[in-house]
C-alpha cells in the first residue's frame, strides 16, 4: 500500500472520512490541541507586536458585550434572515480584522448579495482617513492610479495592512458605482500617548461623517443605506453603532437603524466550539439586530497577524487550490530557480492542525522509537510544520504561504539528498540527525525567501533578549524554550566563533562547543536546529542576493545536482561537511542583529 493510500491526505476542500467524523474523544482531542495552538499563537503575537495597551484592553472588554448573551438566546440562522436584516437597515457595520483576507471577503460577498440596481447605496471604510475622501473619489472614478492614491494617502506608512485584502471592493465600488467613503479620524487629532479616548473619539468622528452623509441625502429626498468595514473593537453596540444612533437622533430626528455583524469572535467561538454545537460553522444570531458570522477559525485568524507581524503575506490562500497543489507551485518555481528537475509531489500527503488523523496512523510504524512519536506529538501541539520523509508526510500546523514554501523546499532537498539512515527515521539524540534536520532548516528558510523576501526570524539579539526574559520569569511558549535558545546559540558561537557577550556557550548541555546529545531533550534538539537554520537560511540568502555567493555554490554545497536515485549511507558527514562549509562561507556576516532592525 502506497503512503498515499495509507495516510489520510488533507486537503483545502476537505478531509479523509476518518477525519472529517472523529469520535467523541478524538473531538475533545481535537479541540485541546487546537486552543494550545491558539494560546500559543497568541503568545507569538505578543512577542511580535507587544503587550496590548491597556486602554485597548478596557475598549476590548466593552466589545464583549455583544456575546454576553444566554446559551439559549443564541440561534443559527439561514443567510437571507442575515441578508433581510441588512437591506432592512440603515447602516451595517461588518468587523473588519485587518491581516485577515477572510474578513474582507466575507464584507465584500454580503454587499454583492444586498446591494441591487437602482438602489442608493454607499461604503464606508476605515482605512481611508476623511480627509482624503476627495482623493478616493478620484481613485473610485479612475482619474488616479493605485500608486497614485497610496502615495496620497500614504497607505503604507498610516495604514500598512495588505492591499490585496481590500483592492477587491474598491473594484467592486467601482464596476457597481456604490459609493466609497472615508470614516477614519485623521491621526493629527490623536493624542501623543494612544489613549481609550481616542478610540471612542474615532468612533465619534465616524458616526458624525455617517449622520452628515444621511442628513445630506434627506435634503435631497434620497433613501439610502450603508455597508461599512471597521475594526472589529469599534462595532460593538457599546461603541460606534451606539454613537450613530446618538448623534443621527441629535440632527436627524430619529435614530438610523443598524445592523451589527461580528466575524470569527474567538470567545464565542471556543464556547460553541466546547460545547459541540454547529453554531461555530454557522451564522449565529447573537440578539436582535446584531450576528456573528463564522467563516474561518480563531487561530488562522490569529495566523494572519502572526504572518503580518513577521514582515510576511498575511493572506490566506485560494480556496480553490489546495496545500498540495501549493507546495507543486512553490516546489516547481524553486527548482526552475536552482534549474534542476522538479520533484515528484504525487506521494506528498499535507496535514493541517484540524486534521490529525495521522498521529494515530503514526503508532503503528515501529521504525520510530517512543521518544520519536512524542517529538512528534509535541510539535504538533506546537503548531508547528515538519517533514517526515519516510511517510512522505508534510504537517503544516496552521497553514501559511511562508510554511507552504519551506516544506517545499525541504521536500526538493530531501528528494536529491536522502540518505538511509534519514529516511527511515525521524529525529534521534545523535548528531547525524541533528546536521540533517539543521540543513534542513537552512535551506527551508532560504528557500522560503526566495519566494517572500520580506520573511522574518528571530536573529541572535532576539534569541539573547528572550532567553533573558525566560530566566526572568517570562512564560515560555513551549516546554525547554529557554534549552532550545541557549544551544543554537551555543552551535552559533561553536561553529562561528564571535564576541563572548554575543554567543556565550551555554554551561551544563556542552562542553567545548560539542553538545552532548545524550542528555538534551530531542525536542530542545530540534528547535536549535530551526533557530540555528533559520539564522544561516537569512543569511545565505542575503549573501546570494548581494552576489558574495552565487546560485552554484549554493547547489553545489546541497548536492542538489547528484544522482538523487542513489542513496547515501550516511547523509551525517555530508550534513556536517555543508554545514562547516556554510559558517565558512558566512564568516563575514553580521550575526549580532535583530529581527526588529527590519521593517
Amino acid at each position: 500500500m502506497s503512503t498515499r493510500s495509507a495516510l489520510p491526505t488533507a486537503r483545502r476542500g476537505g478531509v479523509s472520512a476518518n477525519v472529517m467524523k472523529p469520535t467523541e474523544s478524538g473531538q475533545k482531542r481535537v479541540l485541546k490541541i487546537q486552543k494550545k495552538i491558539f494560546r500559543s499563537l497568541q503568545r507569538e503575537a505578543e512577542l511580535l507586536l507587544g503587550k496590548t495597551p491597556n486602554s485597548i484592553k478596557k475598549y476590548e472588554l466593552e466589545n464583549q458585550k455583544d456575546f454576553r448573551s444566554t446559551r439559549r438566546a443564541l440561534q443559527a440562522i439561514q443567510k437571507t434572515e442575515l441578508l433581510n436584516s441588512i437591506r432592512s437597515s440603515d447602516v451595517t457595520l461588518i468587523a473588519d480584522f485587518h491581516t485577515f483576507e477572510q474578513a474582507q471577503k466575507t464584507a465584500l460577498r454580503l454587499a454583492r448579495e444586498v446591494v441591487q440596481e437602482d438602489e442608493l447605496w454607499y461604503l464606508g471604510l476605515e482605512l481611508v482617513p476623511s480627509q482624503f475622501q476627495e482623493i478616493l473619489d478620484e481613485f473610485q472614478q479612475g482619474k488616479i492610479s493605485t500608486d497614485h492614491f497610496h502615495e496620497a494617502i500614504s497607505y503604507p506608512q498610516e495604514w500598512g495592512f495588505p492591499w490585496s485584502n481590500y483592492a477587491p471592493l474598491f473594484d467592486w465600488a467601482k464596476q457597481t458605482g456604490v459609493r466609497l467613503i472615508a470614516l477614519n479620524r485623521p491621526k493629527l487629532f490623536d493624542s501623543q500617548n494612544f489613549l481609550e479616548d481616542d478610540l471612542h473619539q474615532r468612533d465619534l468622528w465616524a458616526a458624525g461623517i455617517i449622520t452628515d452623509l444621511f442628513h445630506s441625502d434627506r435634503i435631497k429626498k434620497l433613501k439610502p443605506r450603508m455597508v461599512i468595514l471597521y475594526g472589529d473593537l469599534h462595532i460593538g453596540n457599546s461603541h460606534l453603532p451606539k454613537q450613530i444612533k446618538q448623534i443621527s437622533k441629535s440632527f436627524l430626528n430619529r435614530s438610523l437603524s443598524t445592523v451589527v455583524i461580528h466575524q470569527n469572535e474567538n470567545s464565542l467561538y471556543w464556547k460553541l466550539a466546547e460545547e459541540g454545537s454547529e453554531l461555530a460553522t454557522a451564522i449565529t444570531k447573537l440578539k436582535k439586530n446584531t450576528f456573528c458570522v463564522f467563516s474561518s477559525t480563531p487561530w488562522s485568524k490569529l495566523q494572519s497577524l502572526v504572518n503580518w507581524a513577521e514582515g510576511g503575506n498575511a493572506a490566506p490562500f485560494n480556496e480553490e487550490m489546495d496545500d498540495l497543489s501549493l507546495i507543486s507551485s512553490y516546489g516547481k518555481s524553486l527548482a526552475e530557480f536552482f534549474k534542476i528537475p522538479e520533484s515528484n509531489y504525487e506521494s506528498l500527503s499535507t496535514h493541517r492542525i484540524e486534521q490529525t488523523g495521522f498521529l494515530d496512523t503514526l503508532e503503528r510504524h515501529p521504525e520510530f522509537s517512543r521518544e520519536e512519536h512524542q517529538l512528534i506529538r509535541n510539535l504538533v501541539l506546537q503548531n508547528q510544520r515538519f517533514y517526515i520523509q519516510k511517510l512522505g508526510l508534510a504537517f503544516l500546523g496552521t497553514s501559511s504561504s511562508n510554511g507552504l514554501a519551506e516544506l517545499a523546499a525541504i521536500h526538493l532537498l530531501r528528494s536529491r539528498t536522502h540518505s538511509e539512515e534519514s529516511f527511515t527515521h525521524f529525529f534521534r539524540r545523535k548528531p547525524e540527525y541533528f546536521y540533517n534536520h539543521l540543513i534542513d532548516g537552512v535551506f527551508g528558510f532560504f528557500g522560503s525567501l526566495i519566494l517572500n523576501p520580506k520573511r522574518k526570524c528571530d536573529l541572535v539579539l532576539d534569541h539573547l533578549q528572550r532567553i533573558e526574559a525566560l530566566r526572568s520569569g517570562a512564560p515560555s511558549t513551549y516546554k525547554q524554550e529557554l534549552l532550545a535558545r541557549s544551544l543554537a546559540l551555543d552551535v552559533l558561537h561553536s561553529h562561528h566563533g564571535g564576541e563572548p557577550h554575543l554567543l556565550p556557550a551555554i554551561s551544563g548541555h556542552s562542553i567545548k562547543g560539542e553538545i552532548d546529545y545524550r542528555k538534551v531533550p530531542p525536542l530542545a534538539l530540534f528547535w536549535a536546529t530551526r533557530y540555528v537554520g533559520q539564522i544561516y537560511g537569512k543569511n545565505l540568502y542575503s549573501a546570494v542576493v548581494s552576489e558574495t555567493i552565487s546560485v552554484e555554490w549554493v547547489k553545489k554545497v546541497f548536492r542538489l545536482e547528484r544522482d538523487p536515485s542513489v542513496a547515501l549511507l550516511s547523509s551525517f558527514p555530508s550534513s556536517l561537511l555543508t554545514f562547516q562549509a556554510l559558517s565558512h562561507q558566512l564568516t563575514a556576516t553580521d550575526w549580532s542583529g535583530s529581527k526588529n532592525d527590519q521593517l
